[in-house]
């Protein structure tokens, strides 16, 4: 059997343990039921807090890094650089707790509070070491995360640049969106200039022929 041939079977079994060990070990453990909480209270605080007025374009940032994070644990999972040793649902990788809640809402929150690109900066470094030097060793205590060939303080030139990427696409979207209503609003004649087809005017009284 070749390699090629290995590689279905392999797959199969990977999702079998991992589906057991989560039916028998993760699921309605004390540790699920924490990961459960978090996700649900982060959800309601960070929209609670949200913006209305913007919520499409914070709402596009938050995307942004959802989907890079996502990415990033897909990579480190399939290289074995860290793994989750509980999962909300049995996948490989676990993206609930961190890439679609830890990163995306509350870097929905930097953006929203931050003006300008230094303030961004600023708060993007912050909020970047707190990820990385905080929140992954927390969850590392609680033995939700176990790292095999990484180390905390390597997320945080990723974070910080991914955070850095998703800011400058909103922002390069929002001044293409500008011009391109400045362009159609420049060249949209004005109602003075549009011409109204001639109404045939309406017989009077006066048109209408007597009869003798």
């Amino acid at each position: 059997m070749g390699l090629g041939e290995m590689i279905a079977p392999t797959l199969e079994q990977l999702h079998y343990l991992v589906y057991t060990h989560w039916l028998t070990e993760e699921l309605f453990s004390p540790r699920w039921w924490g990961m459960l909480g978090l996700i649900l209270f982060s959800y309601a605080l960070v929209f609670k807090l949200l913006d209305k007025s913007r919520f499409t374009q914070i709402l596009l940032f938050g995307s942004l890094m959802a989907v890079s994070m996502g990415v990033m644990d897909t990579i480190g999972a399939n290289f074995i650089l860290w793994s989750f040793k509980v999962r909300i649902v049995p996948i490989i990788p676990s993206l609930f707790l961190v890439d679609l809640t830890i990163f995306p809402l509350y870097y929905m929150l930097v953006y929203q509070y931050t003006s300008t690109w230094k303030d961004f900066i600023v708060w993007n470094a912050v909020a970047s070491g707190v990820i990385s030097l905080v929140v992954f060793p927390l969850l590392a205590v609680a033995d939700v995360v176990q790292l095999i060939n990484w180390k905390y303080i390597y997320s945080w030139p990723i974070i910080f640049f991914v955070g850095l990427l998703a800011r400058g696409v909103i922002t390069a979207v929002m001044v293409k969106e500008h011009q391109t209503r400045e362009h159609v609003e420049a060249t949209r004649p004005s109602p003075g200039m549009v011409f109204q087809p001639a109404l045939k005017p309406l017989p009077s009284e006066n048109d209408t022929p007597r009869e003798e």
